[in-house]
């Protein structure tokens, strides 16, 4: 294009007449025409003179600069999506790019302050007993591989001296469809709704005695769930439960639970925060097992337990209440009919301080008196569950028979016979990482 404006400027300068020999306007306007031809018929750079005029780039080749930036944006996030991510979000995570691997540590520390006094003689030097406990130390890891359909968990518990760990709990388990899933390992089955919220979320610093008598512990078993929007079923089949057997038999158990109001995840504790939106649920269980004996010394057994509850939170004040019905049958033996209620309701006073209190009531159809305890005690949130001090306190209205009590996790000893006003004093600090 520059070569033939030379073409013309130079032909328009011979045209020109010359004059009278000296140089005319006319022919500085040509030379300036020239020049400005030149100057950008050369390349930037090639000069050492600045360039006088300059040809501004075309509306067509803006849209290849943004391109370019476009094609940089792409090459970027690809890059991004080849870095595996570590990170902490209530425990320390790993995860792959295409999100199919995940792995998370979280762990939990409850150390605890126990004073219990029995009613005896003033001289009695067992009369109180006192000390501090490490109660819980749990590591675990949990996650998933291959995909998000295919899950893992596995929890390691130390002892008091934190000298020894024990694998309290690992299974897999397998999501065939949003509310579906199989789970096989060593877990406790399900059936009381108070075993089933963590010993990291309970309201006082220890689960009732109820509770502790008549749960089903972990075992080996294998458990098909279905979720739907307001109701949650639970079942599995194992072969071992507490110490009711002197052999292995086998059991089934199962949970239903149906949501009147709210969501899942209020339920996950017994605490309602201020500002948390309210839930309401009603749930039941049952445990059946059968030990069918070939010693004629050893009669067959079975083992019938049942539970009901209800469960309330109104943001910023709580309600628990569950009944238990044990019923253990040997042959040639009478039927033991065993009950248990437990009823507990909290209220915040503050924005991190809760009030609670607590009744418990057993009936060990005659192997041991019945059982009546109040607890009142509160709950200091720094940081919701995540760092948490509770102190309570337990009064025995009722004789606390060996049948009932569990010194070394709950702190309630066995009174002498006859004898009521065991008190028993908790304090602990919780720290979930």
């Amino acid at each position: 294009m520059w070569s033939t404006v030379l073409v013309l400027a130079l032909g328009q300068a011979v045209d020109q007449p010359s004059g009278d020999g000296v140089g005319d306007p006319s022919d500085d306007s040509h030379s300036l025409t020239l020049l400005v031809a030149l100057q950008d018929d050369s390349q930037p750079g090639e000069t050492g003179e600045p360039l006088t005029a300059r040809a501004q780039p075309s509306d067509d080749d803006k849209p290849k600069v943004k391109k370019k930036k476009k094609k940089n944006k792409k090459k970027k996030k690809k890059k991004k999506e080849k870095d595996w991510k570590v990170g902490y979000k209530d425990g320390l995570f790993v995860k792959s790019p295409d999100r199919n691997f995940k792995l998370e540590f979280t762990g939990w520390l409850q150390a605890r302050y126990t004073l219990n006094r029995r009613v005896e003689d003033d001289d009695d030097p067992d009369k109180i007993r006192h000390g501090f406990s490490i109660r819980r130390a749990k590591l675990k890891a949990a996650g998933h591989v291959i995909g998000p359909w295919l899950n893992y968990s596995v929890t390691g518990a130390f002892d008091s001296e934190l000298e020894n760990v024990e694998f309290q709990s690992y299974w897999g388990r397998v999501d065939f469809t949003k509310g579906l899933s199989v789970r096989v390992g060593r877990f406790r089955p399900p059936l009381l709704f108070e075993e089933r919220v963590s010993s990291k979320r309970q309201l006082a610093a220890e689960r009732s005695l109820i509770a502790r008598r008549f749960r089903q512990t972990r075992t080996g078993a294998i458990e098909l769930r279905y979720k739907m929007k307001d109701v949650r079923l639970r079942g599995s089949f194992f072969q071992s439960t507490d110490d009711l057997f002197e052999t292995e038999a086998w059991f089934v158990s199962g949970r239903v639970e149906w949501l009147l109001d709210g969501k899942w995840k209020r339920l996950k504790d017994f605490t309602s925060f201020p500002g948390q939106s309210g839930a309401m649920a009603v749930g039941a269980g049952l445990l059946y097992g059968y030990e069918d004996r070939d010693d004629t010394l050893d009669p067959d057994s079975q083992l019938l337990r049942w539970t009901a509850d209800v469960t309330v939170e109104f943001g910023g004040a709580s309600v628990f209440a569950g009944i238990i019905g044990n019923h253990l049958d040997v042959e040639g033996r009478p039927t033991l009919n065993q009950f248990g209620l437990v009823a507990q309701g909290a209220v915040f006073v503050s924005k991190g301080v809760e009030l609670f209190t607590r009744y418990e009531w057993g009936d060990a159809d005659g192997l041991a008196p019945d059982l009546s305890t109040i607890t009142v005690g509160f709950n200091g949130y720094f940081n919701r569950h995540r760092v948490k001090f509770t102190a309570d306190v337990g009064y025995g209205l009722n004789e606390v028979a060996n049948f009932w009590s569990f010194p070394d996790a709950t702190g309630w000893r066995t009174d002498d016979p006859g004898e009521s006003g065991q008190v028993v004093v908790r304090a602990q600090f919780q720290l979930l990482f």
